[in-house]
């Protein structure tokens, strides 16, 4: 809450303020009675690493601590909404998986196919999941998606450190540098740095 100079009565009211990605265009006689005008900047590495824990906590996935460090490093310049938008597109590469497998294999639950467990051939028909494999993988047999009998065999893999590659393989920031040299010399005019 922050008091807004010369709106209502009196200045004892407090009035919540909204922000905005052009505060360049704020008229200057409002812009006066802003008592703060805070730049917020684009997250930090450590604020990045923390962005992907959070928006993939609740999704399966095969990441490392190292592999969210890198994950932050590639996504320097980024927006918290740059982030959102990789973590989803990320999380859709296990389906478009599934939808382009020309091969499977049966598997557990847990990914797990019957060599890792060292089953026989009797006992890898009887697993409960299908899972997409290139060619050539053990036990694997060809079949299209949509040709499986019963969907609800299907497990797609986990979301893998791959996966964000493919997705960061392009550019993922929609914040030019430009804009940023634009908020920085604005603050240095009109406002303040809110990073510490």
């Amino acid at each position: 809450l922050v008091q807004m100079q010369g709106v209502g009565q009196n200045n004892k009211g407090a009035l919540v303020l909204a922000a905005t990605n052009v505060p360049w265009e704020i008229d200057p006689a409002m812009r006066r009675r802003f008592e703060k005008r805070v730049y917020i900047p684009l997250p930090d590495l450590p604020a990045r690493v923390h962005l992907f824990r959070n928006m993939l906590r609740e999704n399966s996935d095969s990441l490392t601590a190292a592999n969210f460090d890198e994950l932050g490093e590639m996504s320097d310049g980024c927006s918290g909404s740059d982030v959102s938008v990789v973590c989803r597109e990320a999380l859709m590469q296990p389906l478009r998986k599934c939808q382009t497998a020309t091969h499977w294999v049966k598997c557990d639950a847990e990914w797990r196919t019957a060599r890792q467990l060292g089953l026989g051939a009797a006992a890898a028909a009887a697993l409960p999941h299908l899972m997409p494999c290139p060619p050539g993988t053990p036990g694997a047999f060809e079949k299209k998606l949509y040709d499986i009998d019963n969907p609800k065999e299907v497990l797609p893999p986990e979301t893998c450190m791959d996966d964000f590659r493919h997705v960061m393989g392009g550019a993922t920031s929609t914040v030019a540098a430009e804009e940023l040299e634009q908020f920085v010399k604005w603050t240095e005019e009109f406002g303040q740095d809110g990073s510490a």
